[in-house]
């Protein structure tokens, strides 16, 4: 899928990290912009395991609407990822402003006195145990994630854990040049079927059944 054509000017800089950017797209998305082109699989694995937490866990996973690659002729081929723009909190808000400070977003790279700023955020995060309900969902889900504090805000209407990285669907060992799946496809499965909705239930079945095709695809001599 190409870029879409109609886009609103671009606004400022929502969110920073090594391999993206996040900015705004319209009033109701952001975009994730890659800084290189993306294997289809990989971008296409992505998207379709977002759109599954989003549909078990709507107040945490925001809703992702496409994701591709931009037209080569304008755009430089980079990968994007259209998703629903979400209210912050001020402690994530605070948090990416330090980080935004370095270009490496590490937070040794800051001075010493926003150093102690993130890690006073952090543990006041810790404190009110942002991240902890997630970890143990992902956890019994079998999905690995990248569980820092700076990639969690909190849902603003129901105060649960918000999710903000984009997570994997396929897990890449550099040492055996080989993919793995990075999530628990039966338990996954089993939480779909528990599911009252069935229609619902269905929406992620489709999804998983759209991994399978991507992970063939990807995993091919």
């Amino acid at each position: 899928m190409l870029f879409p054509k109609k886009i609103t000017k671009p606004e400022e800089v929502v969110g920073k990290g090594v391999e993206k950017i996040v900015t705004g797209f319209n009033e109701e998305n952001v975009i994730k912009n890659y800084n290189r082109e993306l294997r289809p699989e990989i971008i296409k694995g992505q998207f379709y395991l977002a759109q599954i937490l989003h549909t078990l866990y709507p107040q945490s996973f925001p809703n992702v609407h496409t994701a591709g690659k931009k037209a080569k002729q304008n755009e430089r081929g980079l990968s994007y990822m259209i998703v629903e723009k979400k209210e912050l909190d001020e402690k994530h808000k605070e948090m990416a402003r330090l980080l935004q400070k370095t270009p490496s977003q590490h937070v040794g790279s800051l001075s010493d006195e926003d150093q102690d700023a993130y890690r006073a955020l952090e543990g006041e995060m810790k404190a009110e145990g942002r991240g902890d309900k997630t970890k143990q969902e992902m956890g019994s889900l079998g999905i690995g994630f990248d569980a820092q504090l700076r990639n969690f805000s909190v849902d603003k209407d129901s105060g649960d854990d918000l999710y903000l990285d984009t997570i994997q669907a396929f897990r890449f060992n550099s040492a055996t040049n080989t993919y793995t799946l990075n999530y628990d496809k039966e338990k996954l499965l089993s939480v779909a079927e528990g599911l009252s909705d069935k229609y619902l239930e269905e929406k992620i079945k489709a999804r998983l059944a759209r991994l399978d095709e991507l992970f063939i695809e990807l995993t091919k001599e």
